[in-house]
């Protein structure tokens, strides 16, 4: 009878959160896009280079900071789908009348932002999303020196990025008809003033 040899718990729990994350990639960007990471070798450094490269394959542009003072590591990114969807709502606020703090689309960027990121129960990850009429939005992601990476932030990452992928065109569709109705109400011309004989 053949011995069984003991299984690395460590060994286990870096191959499991490899595997969520490669889950959460193929999710979002097709089973294609994990072809090229097999096969994986269950270590923190795969672990580690998983992380980061998915964070860059749900956005347009990433930024990364550490400082050394406090140990903490700063990640700012952007998504040209999360740019288009900011640009409209204010566009769509302008059009409607509403303030900021009344405009739906505003409103749900930041309910999005809660009801994903916000779930993640971590010390150790914080998140900021940064946003106004002038700039393009950026999240920043937060990292103190006790945070590892898993795949809970990963796949509500995923989940962030994709609410406004889907909710673009619904936007859209709303600010042009607003527009065509701007477009429609008649332009009053200026009465022309008789000029009196002197």
């Amino acid at each position: 009878m053949a011995r069984l040899r003991r299984i690395d718990g460590d060994m286990v729990e870096t191959a499991v959160i490899a595997i969520s994350i490669l889950k959460s990639i193929s999710t979002r960007c097709g089973k294609e896009a994990v072809a090229k990471f097999m096969p994986i070798e269950p270590s923190w450094d795969t672990v580690q280079h998983l992380f980061y490269t998915s964070l860059e394959m749900c956005s347009d542009y990433i930024w990364g900071r550490y400082y050394e003072d406090d140990g903490c590591e700063v990640i700012a990114l952007r998504n040209d789908d999360m740019t288009e969807y900011h640009s409209l709502a204010y566009r769509f606020g302008e059009l409607s009348g509403f303030p900021h703090d009344e405009n739906q689309y505003l409103n749900d960027s930041y309910r999005n932002l809660h009801n994903t990121l916000g779930t993640i129960n971590s010390y150790c990850f914080g998140f900021r999303l940064q946003e106004n009429s002038r700039r393009k939005p950026k999240l920043m992601l937060i990292f103190t020196p006790e945070f590892y990476p898993n795949s809970e932030v990963v796949y509500q990452l995923y989940r962030f990025f994709n609410f406004y992928t889907t909710m673009l065109p619904v936007l859209q569709s709303e600010v042009n008809a607003f527009e065509k109705q701007k477009a429609k109400k008649p332009i009053r011309k200026p009465k022309k003033r008789r000029l009196k004989a002197a």
